[in-house]
Parts: C-alpha cells; structure tokens; sequence
C-alpha cells in the first residue's frame, strides 16, 4: 500500500471517530445526561467539537490540569454538583 493511501485511510478513520464521538455526545444531550458523567467524558465532549481543555475548575478548585500527572487519577471520577 502506498504511502498516500495510508495517510486517506488514517484521515477516514480520524474523521469516523470525531463523528462517533459527536454523535455519542448528542445522544448524551437529548437522553438528558447533561454534559457528562465523569471527568473523562466532560473532556471528550470538547474533543469531539475538535477543542481541548487543558484545565476544568469549578470556582476556586481545580478539579483537572493536564500539566499535572496526578491529575490523570481523577479523570475516571463523576462530577456531581456539590452538596
């Protein structure tokens, strides 16, 4: 296989999983699941709208920074409002 060949098919697929995950978050509006569940999720709605947030904070707390490593352990928590 040639090399451009390579580059379209990789290019399909990046375009068929930026769709799926567009798709997944749609459904995830109209079902009523708000934006996310967990911090992971909140971070794939804005890669599937093709953006990046590098740092998610709920007023004065930092819940998510990529530039720190241990923050990577909270990526699996759920958000929920506080109590």
């Amino acid at each position: 296989m040639t090399e451009q060949k390579q580059q379209q098919q990789q290019q399909q697929q990046q375009q068929q999983q930026q769709q799926q995950q567009q798709q997944q978050a749609s459904r995830n509006s109209k079902q009523g699941k708000g934006l996310a569940n967990s911090r992971t999720e909140f971070l794939d709605w804005f890669k599937a709208k093709n953006m990046v947030a590098y740092s998610v904070s709920a007023g004065q707390s930092l819940l998510y920074n990529s530039i720190f490593p241990k923050h990577k352990d909270r990526l699996g928590k759920k958000v929920r409002p506080p109590a």
